[in-house]
């Protein structure tokens, strides 16, 4: 099949959107020709990357956007990037009309930005459209929205409008002209069923390369000292401080230390945070670590900790997995439906207080149990190992068969 692909962020060195758009695109190639619609942020890796691994099936276009917005999608930064998208949808729309106009392709698959709330635009293209895995209908539990600090206003509008969405025309045309609607966790399966989706398939959004699994086990004795991994951006919604309150109930004796790889926004306020809290030879905040130096993190860690309080999945829940890493995380979005409850130990939310002592009492069993230790992390490489890409590729090719035989209509 002709398969046009779209995902803003394309980079085969990195993770989260852009690997995954990458991902999608490379290994759907492996049985289609794709053509691939992307932004130009990281043009010379992807070019290396792909003189380096040939796919002759693979053709990426660039499309950028208009100057002076190209300005706002500097690394790491967030202001301006929705108007920054929006904008580049346009470009990649009329980017898409002339290649099918020359190609004639057989199906549409828009994967990134994978979110319920900017409907997607190319079921204009007449051909059957495959739009997802989608997130982006999570919110956090109005229990937790103290973490948010002077944002909360911003977060609870941000609530209001998922609420809204369902009810927003250009989400329920964009639902009802997809032919296939994938969802990577429960709440945006909900809000595209509100918005008049007869049929939703649920499909994590991350995957992980064959050559990601380490071909030797990390080797983690039963010390009774631990070390415990962060990792993400450094963004309200990441939950940071949940992880910082737990370490303070913990206390500086207790065995547990907690290294936070990350960057952003909240770096400064971090930094005082830990000092603030008396944490500093408890926690290690080491700022942004380079996708290609985690797994050393990770090998080196006997925890993971994922604190976040809306997202759609996290690839790095499956990185840390293929590391037989157990996994602390809260019971929601897509790490809550869809990591075996063996796997690690899972928080029910609650008030920010209640749902911190929670973490610290996870992370004390974690300490004192290092057999349990053992048991989730086997059960976490396990569950990494059933979601390579490979198998990824696979469920979407059916899907794709599908939709083609069908002309769209399933």
């Amino acid at each position: 099949m002709k398969v046009l692909i779209i995902g803003h962020g394309c980079n085969p060195l990195a993770s989260s959107e852009p690997g995954l758009t990458w991902n999608w695109a490379f290994h759907m190639a492996r049985t289609n020709t794709v053509h691939l619609l992307s932004y130009p942020h990281a043009r010379l890796e992807t070019e290396r990357f792909m003189a380096d691994h040939p796919c002759p099936s693979l053709n990426v276009h660039w499309v950028d956007a208009p100057h002076p917005l190209a300005r706002l999608n500097q690394p790491g930064g967030e202001k301006g990037i929705r108007l920054h998208y929006l904008l580049w949808l346009r470009k990649a729309m009329e980017r898409a009309r002339e290649l099918h106009g020359i190609y004639r392709f057989d199906l549409v698959h828009h994967v990134g930005w994978g979110t319920v709330s900017v409907p997607t635009p190319f079921w204009k293209l007449g051909i059957p459209l495959v739009w997802g895995p989608l997130g982006g209908g999570q919110t956090p539990p109005q229990s937790l929205l103290p973490l948010f600090g002077s944002e909360r206003w911003k977060e609870m509008l941000r609530t209001l409008r998922v609420k809204a969405l369902p009810f927003w025309p250009a989400l329920r045309k964009a639902v009802q002209r997809s032919a296939v609607l994938l969802a990577t966790n429960p709440e945006s399966e909900r809000v595209l069923r509100s918005a008049g989706a007869e049929r939703v398939t649920m499909l994590t959004d991350s995957a992980l390369r064959e050559d990601y699994l380490p071909s030797v086990p990390p080797n983690r004795t039963g010390q009774s000292r631990i070390r415990v991994l962060w990792a993400s951006k450094l963004l309200r919604w990441k939950g940071v401080d949940l992880a910082l309150r737990a370490m303070q109930q913990l206390g500086e004796q207790s065995g547990v230390h907690l290294v936070i790889a990350g960057g952003g926004p909240l770096t400064g306020e971090l930094e005082a945070t830990i000092k603030t809290l008396g944490l500093q030879h408890s926690v290690t905040a080491k700022g942004p670590v380079p996708w290609r130096d985690m797994p050393d993190e990770f090998s080196s860690a006997d925890v993971f900790l994922f604190t976040s309080v809306r997202d759609s999945f996290g690839s790095v829940i499956l990185e840390a997995a293929a590391h037989r890493l157990p996994i602390i995380h809260l019971n929601l979005g897509g790490a809550g439906a869809a990591l075996p409850s063996d796997a690690g130990i899972k928080i029910q939310p609650s008030t920010v207080k209640a749902t911190a002592e929670s973490i610290a009492k996870a992370l004390a069993y974690m300490r004192d149990h290092p057999d349990a230790r053992a048991r989730m992390g086997q059960a976490a490489y396990d569950f990494a190992k059933a979601n390579l890409w490979p198998r990824h590729a696979s469920i979407m090719q059916e899907i794709y068969r599908e939709c083609a035989a069908s002309g769209g209509q399933r």
